[in-house]
């Protein structure tokens, strides 16, 4: 259970790291090609970065799930 446990809290770290890397990088653009920066596209893109990190870091823990249950099994 310990195991998972740090599994799993070291993928919400990644998550975090990674929409704050994805909210920094958007920055970058709106200031580049616009000259400004907008607020209400941050938040927007920073949920749509934790609903897909979830998904796939989810999608991830499946998977491991699966295998780890059929090697068991064999």
């Amino acid at each position: 259970m310990k195991k998972y446990l740090a599994n799993v809290l070291w993928e919400i770290e990644l998550i975090a790291a990674l929409a704050v890397v994805l909210t920094i990088i958007k920055g970058g653009i709106d200031l580049f090609q616009t000259g400004h920066l907008f607020w209400t596209t941050y938040l927007i893109t920073f949920l749509r970065g934790m609903g897909g990190s979830v998904i796939f870091f989810g999608g991830l823990e499946l998977i491991q799930a699966l295998y780890d249950r059929h090697r068991n099994q064999s």
